[in-house]
């Protein structure tokens, strides 16, 4: 920190290679910078816990950030969007599939995090709900390797984007024909401090997004 360090949380669920990778691209412009990568656990209470004390013990996160349980807890610079996608067991008949349409989902159990959890997958939710009914979806609090264990275990279909299904060696990920993503990008604290400030504005000429 002493070093003008700016501390990049890092998790299975969250990995910061992409920050790292984009931020090695033109960090020799900055030597009053240095990325310090600090890890911490994938638990949803560990998770949230990051996120209240953004700025203290950790300065930035990257990653998705569908939820809207975040609100006035961090701000958030978006850098791209991420298609969301079905993962299921290799067991499953669907894994042999390129490309996934909603009917190929008709009398699966599909699971999805409980509404009002994020706007991004309440959308598909709707759309599946209005127009699919023979969908059956389950709902699960929050994503973390209990529930890729449980996708598994039950010859479920999940929701989520390619490199999380890419954690479990029992799952694999298969695109959807939607148009449904997640925004991806870095998560900083609401007050964050000047260092902080400047790293975020280097970055943002890497966004995609507007």
């Amino acid at each position: 920190r002493e070093h003008g360090g700016s501390r990049s949380a890092h998790s299975l669920l969250r990995p910061c290679k992409t920050i790292v990778d984009l931020w090695s691209s033109v960090s020799r412009d900055y030597p009053g910078i240095q990325l310090q990568i600090v890890p911490f656990d994938d638990t949803y209470p560990e998770w949230l816990n990051v996120l209240e004390n953004l700025g203290k013990d950790l300065d930035i996160v990257a990653g998705i950030y569908p939820s809207t349980r975040w609100k006035r807890r961090c701000q958030i610079l978006p850098l791209t969007e991420i298609p969301l996608c079905c993962a299921v067991s290799r067991q499953n008949p669907l894994s042999s599939r390129k490309k996934l349409r909603l009917p190929d989902l008709y009398g699966e159990n599909l699971l999805m995090v409980e509404r009002g959890d994020t706007k991004f997958i309440d959308a598909l939710r709707d759309e599946i709900e209005k127009n699919h009914p023979q969908i059956h979806i389950q709902d699960v609090a929050s994503y973390g390797t209990g529930v890729f264990n449980q996708c598994d275990r039950t010859n479920s279909v999940m929701v989520t984007i390619g490199t999380w299904a890419e954690l479990h060696p029992s799952l694999v990920a298969i695109p959807c024909e939607w148009d449904y993503t997640v925004p991806y990008g870095i998560v900083y604290a609401e007050n964050p401090s000047a260092l902080v400030l400047e790293f975020i504005g280097i970055m943002k000429k890497f966004s995609k997004i507007g």
